[in-house]
This record gives structure tokens, C-alpha cells and sequence, in this order.
């Protein structure tokens, strides 16, 4: 999947109503969100300060699928998609549709959902929640897809959408993020 890189401002109205569990960070000229705390449905904290992505502790989750299973940590700068990894996928599927489970209680985070990119088939997606249990995130669960949705009950969804785009998957992520 090529990919430009979007990386839009944040609107004011999302600045005075930061969700929980957000943080603005300011990075040379541009001020970029971070995810601070994120969880399962049952309230596990999936943010881990073991594992630093871009200087800000990552987001952890096991996943299952392709033949393989384990944890991964994922970048918590909202838009960013490194991964660090500790498995590899068996046989021919490349990217796959993955089973994504909480790493402390193992309740399945994957729900049914149709990806929004037409390039993508994946018909489910992996749920997060913010530290208000209202407000989610939701990723695309196949493997290397970088689509991801911003669930805020509090904002209109124009707004949403605006912050969803942005996205640091693609040549230019290091310029903006900084190296791993």
C-alpha cells in the first residue's frame, strides 16, 4: 500500500477538548498527539513503560495469526505505525488479519468492522478505549494497514475525521517523529 504522508493540524476545538488518556507533544515546529494511557474492555492498561517507540512509552497487545503469535508494541504517537515485534508469520499470507488480545486478561480486542480503505478487505477491526470508556480508538486489523478512526462522543465527527487522517506511515515518518 503506497501512502503519502498526512500530517494536519490539530483543531482548536480538539485542543480544548483533549480526551483523556491524550497528550500534545511538541516536536520541533509542530505540536502531534500521543496516546498516554489506552485500554482494554476490561480496563487493562495496554500502555507499557518498558518499551519506548520515538520516546513515548508503546502501546501492547498480543496478536494471533498467519501461524504465529506474540506480543507487539506499537507507537503511541497518533498517526505513527512502527511496530516492534517478537514473532514472524509462517507460511504465504503477508499480511494478515490478526487476532488482537490483551496481553494481561487475554479478552479478544478484535470486533467486526469493514475497513474504510477501498485497497483494504479486512472486515474487522481491533478496540481500544481511552481512559473515558465512551471514547475508542479503532485500527484496522489487518496486518500493515494503517487505518485508524478516533471515537471522541463529546466532538462532532467532522472534527474526527480531520484528526483521524493524520498519518506518519510512509517515507517522512523519521522527519517528523524523529529516529526509534
Amino acid at each position: 500500500m503506497a501512502l503519502t504522508l498526512e500530517v494536519p493540524e490539530i483543531p482548536e476545538v480538539f485542543r480544548k477538548s483533549l480526551p483523556a488518556g491524550m497528550k500534545i507533544v511538541r516536536r520541533g515546529e509542530r505540536d502531534l498527539l500521543v496516546v498516554e494511557q489506552l485500554f482494554c474492555r476490561h480496563g487493562c492498561n495496554l500502555v507499557t513503560p518498558t518499551v519506548k517507540i520515538h520516546g513515548q512509552n508503546a502501546v501492547c497487545f498480543s496478536i494471533r495469526a498467519g501461524g504465529a503469535q506474540g506480543l507487539v508494541f506499537v507507537d503511541a504517537f497518533w498517526g505513527g505505525h512502527k511496530k516492534l515485534f517478537d514473532f514472524m508469520f509462517a507460511g504465504s499470507e503477508r499480511d494478515p488479519v490478526v487476532d488482537a488480545f490483551c496481553p494481561h486478561c487475554k479478552v479478544l480486542l478484535s470486533v467486526e468492522g469493514r475497513c474504510q480503505r477501498p485497497e483494504c478487505s479486512s472486515e474487522r477491526k481491533i478496540e481500544f478505549y481511552l481512559a473515558d470508556a465512551s471514547n475508542r480508538i479503532l485500527t484496522c486489523a489487518r496486518w500493515g494497514c494503517p487505518e485508524h478512526e478516533l471515537l471522541v462522543s463529546s466532538l462532532p465527527m467532522e472534527v474526527l475525521e480531520n484528526v483521524s487522517r493524520t498519518n506518519f506511515f510512509g517515507e517522512g515518518e523519521e522527519a517528523v517523529l524523529g529516529e526509534l
